[in-house]
């Protein structure tokens, strides 16, 4: 098994203005209901490094900004993922799992201006961001992306534009 690319579009923009201005408890409740599986993993990920603090808590910081563990940067990434499960579409990634890291850092557009404030992880998952509004497909460098990887990250441009959705990309 190698490590690999998943793509997730969303509607950041709405997601998380309603996540963090509007303290919806209803929204809230069902987020954490629908999140129990990756709490669950997380959880396990924080006790074997020896954490207390829980996953529960630490989405609940995201959500309000105030980010408590800076060296948890992982456990954060990973809840970014959960609210991209339940709030947005998976892409297709079959030219992309697996890659190298490498190919993952020449995908046009991306950065880490992350629709919710969290610390970078020093490991795994490295996650970028694309903003529809950044997208263009003229002249663009692809770098050394074969052309597979290069017709899927194409296919990810257009859903995002046509959809108004943004992209987020986790390698791990």
């Amino acid at each position: 098994m190698g490590y690999g690319a998943t793509v997730y579009s969303l509607d950041t923009e709405k997601v998380f203005n309603v996540l963090k201005n509007e303290r919806n408890p209803e929204l809230e409740k069902a987020i954490m209901e629908r999140c129990q599986d990756s709490f669950k993993v997380i959880n396990e990920m924080l006790e074997s490094s020896g954490e207390s603090i829980r996953a529960e808590e630490l989405l609940m910081q995201m959500l309000s900004e105030e980010i408590k563990y800076s060296h948890l940067g992982y456990a954060y990434a990973y809840l970014l993922e959960a609210i991209c499960k339940i709030t947005g579409y998976y892409l297709s990634n079959n030219s992309w799992y697996p890659c190298d890291v490498n190919d993952f850092c020449d995908i046009p557009f991306t950065n880490t201006d992350y629709p919710i404030k969290f610390p970078l992880p020093d490991d795994f998952p490295v996650v970028f961001m694309i903003k529809n509004q950044d997208i263009h497909q003229d002249n663009v460098d692809f770098g050394g992306l074969s052309e597979q990887q290069i017709s899927e990250i194409k296919s990810w441009y257009t859903h995002a534009v046509v959809n108004n959705r943004d992209l987020l990309l986790f390698y791990y």
